[in-house]
Parts: structure tokens; C-alpha cells; sequence
């Protein structure tokens, strides 16, 4: 059973609840921003353990050049998209026939004006702009488990290197003032 959709705001405060005093200094800017970051750097991840989220079927048909048919427009641009010759996607059309070219799938040889084809693919992922912003990837256990430790270690990280920074004029400030 999936669990419910978290808003940025509920899944920053149960992150926060999880990483305990290290992190409890974090703005919802600066959560919103590691989000983002967060499911840029996990959508391959994300992807995989969300069971299909972000996979999605359609249909084209071929335009009146005889060799192209329009791409959907959410696909991620990244991920394989697959052409099929039947609604049941049984039939994959050999890949060296077919491939992405200029905004539109491209076939090797004419095709009949009008004939659909199916194709698999992945979307594109839908980043939060708000914290209101509904997190659709937390309905998994996984993938909301790995969200929040990328925020974390993404806002740790920026905790040490801020630390090593001020470590480092320190180091210079003594120097100077040894000199």
C-alpha cells in the first residue's frame, strides 16, 4: 500500500525530525533548493523505485512527410524512448529503423500518412517551485527515505564547507599576524 503524497513543507519537517540538531538550522529556501538538487541528482533512483511514476505510453501518427511523428512533449529527453507497432507494446520497431531527430521520431524508409505507432517512455520529472508544492516521489517509502538523506548530506555538506572555509581565514588571519 502507497503511502500519501507529502508537500515540501510536511516532508522538510519529517526530515527534520529524522536529522535531528544538525540540520534544524535549515530555511525552507535552503530545503526547497537541496530538494530540487535532491531529485535531480536521485531521478535515475527515483525512477526505479517509484514502480513506473514516471513512465508513460502514447501514441503518434505518421505526419504528411511519410517518415516523422511529433514527440510528446513530457518526455525527459534522457531516457530510452521505445516505438511499437501495436497499442499492446508487443511489437518493438527495430531501433536501427527509428530514431529521435529534430523534435520528432524519425523512421529510416516512408511510412502510410495517417499509421499510429506506440511508444514507452519517461517523463519528465516535475520539480516544487513552493512549499506547498505537492512531492509526488514520497508515496514511496524508498524513494522518500532517499530524498531525505540527499537534503541532509547536500545541507551537511554546505555546513562543512562553510567550516572549512572560516578554518582556512583563520589559519590565514594567524599567519598574518605571525609575520
Amino acid at each position: 500500500m502507497g503511502l500519501t503524497a507529502l508537500t515540501v513543507t510536511e516532508l522538510k519537517a519529517e526530515t527534520l525530525a529524522l536529522g535531528g540538531h544538525e540540520i534544524e538550522d535549515m530555511t525552507n529556501n535552503e530545503f526547497l533548493r537541496y530538494l530540487r538538487r535532491a531529485l535531480v541528482n536521485k531521478r535515475h533512483e527515483l525512477a526505479y523505485v517509484t514502480q513506473g511514476m514516471y513512465d508513460s505510453g502514447g501514441s503518434g501518427t505518421i505526419n504528411s512527410d511519410k517518415r516523422t511523428i511529433t514527440l510528446p512533449a513530457d518526455w525527459d529527453q534522457e531516457s530510452h524512448l521505445t516505438v511499437y507497432s501495436d497499442s499492446s507494446y508487443d511489437n518493438i520497431i527495430d531501433s536501427r529503423l527509428v530514431m529521435v531527430q529534430d523534435g520528432t521520431i524519425r523512421f529510416s524508409s516512408d511510412q502510410d500518412v495517417g499509421t499510429t505507432y506506440y511508444y514507452r517512455y519517461r517523463k519528465t520529472m516535475t520539480l516544487p517551485t513552493d512549499m506547498n508544492d505537492t512531492v509526488s516521489e514520497t508515496t514511496s517509502l524508498r524513494a522518500r527515505e532517499y530524498l531525505q538523506d540527499e537534503v541532509t548530506s547536500l545541507y551537511l555538506q554546505k555546513e562543512e564547507d562553510l567550516e572549512m572555509s572560516q578554518a582556512s581565514a583563520n589559519q590565514l588571519s594567524n599567519a598574518d599576524r605571525i609575520s
